[in-house]
């Protein structure tokens, strides 16, 4: 079933739209639409008219449309649904991944390898071939993969890849040799290096051992995590999104967003949460609550990670 988002709809009537970019009066007409009514009643209708940035009403079969409007859309017949909100998002790591492998959904190892190589073919700027999403558990082999495949794609740079979990990587010789890492090296507290059967590294890392390779990984700059967030912002407007609870940001990233409202309103409302591990956790705090001229961008709550994972 097709369908279309209008965040107008994620409001009630009247109420104001500061992230759209629609002007004058504009109806949409022939749509089989939802919305809730001002008693929070789930209410059908099949036109909807609103002017810049406010909804002026909805319209239900048989209602006359009105005659004089600037812009008459025929929907047809699409579902129209009221913009949607997710309460836990991670904007930044979505928005790498989008500039990464996707590796989710392979079926062996060798097709997360092609995945890889073809990827890499049309990344030659990228100083580091970066994924994630893979699952042993999928594969006929139902084993870890090897740094040997990785290489037979990818030799001539490092290839780091995450397990879909985030508890494990998965890294090419290359990765291996910049870390420092080989037979001699010892597992860290809370990590495993996974060997074969003479003690070498066969190129899976668990846990805090990943911070072996992840370490020779260059941060990323502002402009880097500017890009990745507006391709995140953009990706999830096209999926009816249209506001995120980033769960757990850090200053970096908060500069980053307000650098990209120098731009212009964001492309979706985005409430941040304050990493507590953030370095200059105290100094965020001590500025307060923060909400943007445009309603587009918010910061009053904090993300505290107290344990691990199950």
């Amino acid at each position: 079933m097709n369908k279309l988002f209008l965040c107008a709809l994620a409001l009630p009537l009247g109420a104001s739209l500061s992230a759209s970019l629609v002007a004058d009066t504009t109806v949409y007409m022939n749509v089989n639409g939802y919305t809730l009514n001002a008693n929070r009643e789930l209410q059908q209708f099949n036109a909807i008219q609103f002017t810049d940035d406010r909804v002026d009403r909805v319209f239900i079969q048989g209602e006359e449309l009105p005659e004089l409007a600037d812009l008459l859309i025929d929907g047809d017949g699409q579902t129209l649904l009221p913009g949607l909100i997710d309460a836990h998002g991670h904007i930044l790591s979505y928005g790498l991944s989008l500039l990464r492998v996707d590796l989710v959904g392979t079926q062996t190892e060798i097709e997360a390898v092609q995945r890889v190589a073809d990827f890499a073919e049309n990344s030659e700027q990228l100083e580091w071939i970066q994924g994630r999403g893979w699952n042993q558990v999928l594969w006929d082999s139902n084993e870890f993969p090897s740094a040997e495949s990785l290489d037979a794609a990818v030799s001539d740079k490092p290839v780091w890849l995450s397990r879909v979990d985030g508890h494990a990587g998965w890294a090419n010789s290359a990765a291996m040799e910049l870390a420092g890492v080989d037979r001699q090296s010892e597992d860290p507290n809370g990590g495993q290096i996974i060997r074969d059967e003479d003690g070498n590294p066969t190129g899976v890392f668990i846990d805090n051992a990943m911070a072996l390779i992840r370490s020779q990984i260059p941060a990323i700059s502002m402009e880097e995590q500017k890009f990745a967030l507006r391709t995140a912002m953009l990706e999830l407007a096209k999926q009816g999104l249209t506001s995120v609870h980033d769960a757990g940001a850090g200053s970096d990233t908060i500069e980053a967003y307000k650098q990209l409202l120098d731009d212009g309103p964001l492309p979706i409302r985005v409430n941040v949460m304050l990493s507590a591990g953030d370095s200059f956790y105290e100094q965020r705090l001590n500025e307060g609550h923060y909400r943007s001229a445009d309603d587009t961008l918010t910061m009053n709550s904090v993300k505290i990670a107290a344990d691990g994972a199950l």
